[in-house]
């Protein structure tokens, strides 16, 4: 655990895994950094892993932005049903209609970054199935970085995640 420190020097450890890294303390009491003493115990491995996940939280000043910008930064990449253009899925892309002046979340689809196709839920799923990783810093080899979000997960649906975004924002 991230809140005590006998927790995390107690034994070498070869696969490392941080869940809501940006969630763990500064500080694991006097001993400094918790992250940072978790790796320490993995230095006895060649072959260590380490893998942090997380939602970032505060920009410039997060675990998991930083650990990411100093990696190979891996996006995935789907292509359109349309116009076949490869493109990253992001929320500013999820778009809704408006019914006698408000917000529609069942409406959600996602624009094309390269043309006027409007994706559904389907085209995206079968997106995810034929898209592709690629790196924003190939010549990174170490430290590889895989960027996602809810929208490629296959159980998600648009109309879900306007609707999130719109109870979160009380606009709904």
């Amino acid at each position: 655990g991230a809140n005590t420190p006998k927790g995390l020097s107690s034994m070498p450890i070869r696969i490392l895994l941080f869940d809501e890294v940006d969630q763990a303390p500064l500080s694991a009491s006097k001993q400094g950094d918790p992250v940072t003493m978790a790796i320490k115990r993995t230095q006895r491995y060649y072959n260590r892993f380490i893998a942090m996940i997380s939602t970032p939280t505060h920009k410039n000043f997060s675990r998991i932005e930083t650990a990411f910008n100093e990696s190979s930064q891996n996006h995935y990449y789907i292509p359109c049903p349309d116009c076949g253009h490869m493109q990253v899925l992001i929320f500013d892309n999820v778009r809704w209609e408006k019914k006698n002046g408000a917000a529609s979340p069942e409406t959600a689809y996602y624009q094309c970054n390269n043309c006027p196709a409007r994706l559904n839920d389907l085209d995206i799923n079968i997106g995810v199935r034929e898209g592709k990783w690629i790196p924003s810093q190939p010549n990174i080899k170490k430290n590889k970085s895989f960027h996602g979000w809810e929208l490629y997960a296959p159980d998600s649906t648009m109309s879900a995640i306007a609707e999130a975004f719109l109870l979160a924002k009380g606009n709904y």
